[in-house]
């Protein structure tokens, strides 16, 4: 008994901090509204736009579904599993859709370089690939009869798969690195013709605010 409450615990952690995650994201997502609005449904809809509003929409889908799948009552296993594959295929697709949306950045600004564009596809692919794989191994069952029945309606059975936190790794160090050096060779440029640069002036702006605050 003394080993279950910290799981016990750890679990009711855990889904305090997603539901927080979640209302802040969902906050977020009602406070942007008018924005969206008037950047994208005034205007042509373009591919880029399309993936902003596929990330945008996909990930409130997501989150809402993940909410009812760690909500407090009863479920069967089978509607745990189906819910389990919905929440998973939504993320795998947000996932995706703001992926491609960096590789764009990255491909924009080094000037519509083919070769980093393939490079940054290769990495959304196979992580794509992989997210799609490790769905079936790792499914949804009802909390029923476990410990954790008054916490959740379902858990999660997981299969550890080293292989895609690596890979995001990978990804998010490839993008950082090629925007940090187009910003260094930006605001070395800048400097060269006595302007300042756009990295600059967001720095002077956080120091007014930072003083203001």
């Amino acid at each position: 008994m003394d080993d279950i409450v910290p799981q016990i615990e750890a679990w009711l952690l855990g889904n305090y901090a997603g539901t927080a995650t979640s209302v802040l994201w969902i906050a977020d997502h009602i406070g942007t509204l008018q924005m969206e609005f008037n950047s994208i449904w005034k205007r042509k809809i373009t591919g880029t736009s399309f993936l902003f509003l596929v990330n945008r929409y996909i990930s409130l889908l997501y989150l809402i579904l993940k909410a009812l799948f760690d909500s407090p009552g009863y479920g069967t296993d089978m509607q745990c599993r189906v819910e389990n594959i919905m929440f998973q295929l939504c993320e795998t697709v947000a996932l995706v859709a703001t992926n491609v949306l960096f590789a764009l950045r990255v491909y924009a600004i080094y000037n519509k370089n083919r070769v980093i564009l393939g490079i940054a596809l290769v990495f959304v692919l196979s992580r794509f690939v992989l997210d799609i794989w490790k769905i079936p191994p790792e499914f949804g069952a009802s909390t029923i009869g476990s410990p954790f029945e008054n916490s959740s309606r379902c858990g999660i059975l997981v299969s550890i798969q080293l292989a895609i936190p690596f890979l995001a790794l990978g990804y998010d160090i490839f993008i950082f690195v090629l925007t940090a050096i187009k910003t260094i060779q930006h605001a070395m440029a800048m400097q060269r013709l006595g302007q300042s640069s756009i990295t600059q002036l967001i720095i002077l702006d956080g120091k007014y605010c930072i003083i203001i605050l």
